[in-house]
């Protein structure tokens, strides 16, 4: 079972060797993103990945934050640009800048950021260490959490990845203020299939918080933050790698999991 510390939870990873990851959730983590960088990975250059929205919005200032070792690097934002050929450019980029095998990624964005990013740290220079840092709402209650990482082909959605757990997720929920309704409602209709596979109590929280959670109010924010990861966290303890066998709740969301999409953004964006 995943296990809480104040605002810190931590996620127990199978394999060899075996791992933990701690999640951090807070508001405005910024500094404390940039103090734990310098200490726990002194002497490193940091690579900032991220989309070109989210790099007007947060990408300079965490570079400014950082200081003089950190470089933004980024594409244009969408589901276009999640290929093989982005990476390339973002490596090209993050080589002539003179990064090698001494580089923490900050995987600053939402699930394509997430997901490219994380990818470029499995293979730049064999793998290099990276943190989530999601700023969506989605990203936050999924993506970010289990280190699965890939980018699409002309033949399907992520058929080139590999598992990278970041050393570190940070979920900041200042970073939800600036989402557009739309996507704010679409991380909502993943918290809510969250609520009615994994935990009723949750799904009633929601329903009787929903106009502060509309309002994005940050006590709210900060609750389904921790029961996303949680509830994501506890099947990512079980089944983090391929070769292992998934819990039967786990196998319910492939087949459930188109219809109550479709349900969940029906009442969240069209009644709402």
């Amino acid at each position: 079972m995943v296990q809480f510390n104040d605002n810190v939870m931590t996620i127990a990873l199978k394999g060899e060797p075996a791992k933990s990851c701690d999640i951090r959730f807070g508001e405005g983590l910024f500094p404390e993103i940039s103090e734990d960088v310098k200490k726990l990975y002194n002497g490193r250059r940091y690579a900032i990945i991220t989309d070109s929205n989210v790099r007007l919005l947060y990408g300079e200032m965490l570079k400014e934050e950082i200081g003089r070792d950190a470089e933004v690097f980024s594409f244009e934002a969408g589901e276009k640009s999640k290929n093989i050929y982005t990476c390339d450019d973002i490596i090209g980029d993050m080589t002539k800048s003179k990064y090698g095998r001494d580089t923490l990624i900050l995987a600053l964005g939402g699930g394509v950021v997430g997901d490219m990013a994380g990818f470029i740290a499995a293979i730049f220079n064999r793998g290099v260490p990276y943190i989530q840092i999601p700023t969506t709402l989605l990203a936050q209650a999924d993506s970010s959490v289990g280190g699965k990482t890939a980018v699409d082909t002309k033949h399907g959605k992520n058929l080139i990845g590999a598992f990278k757990q970041p050393e570190k997720v940070y979920i900041d929920i200042s970073t939800i203020k600036t989402l557009s309704d739309r996507d704010y409602k679409n991380g909502l209709a993943e918290t809510i299939k969250h609520g009615i596979i994994q935990d009723d109590k949750y799904f009633e929280y929601l329903k009787n918080n929903l106009s502060d959670i509309l309002n994005r109010d940050p006590e709210s924010l900060l609750t389904i933050a921790k029961r996303n990861c949680e509830i994501k966290g506890n099947v990512v303890e079980i089944n983090n790698f391929l070769g292992e066998k998934k819990p039967r709740k786990a196998n319910m969301i492939f087949y459930i999991f188109i219809l109550l999409i479709a349900l969940c953004r029906y009442l969240f964006l069209m009644k709402i």
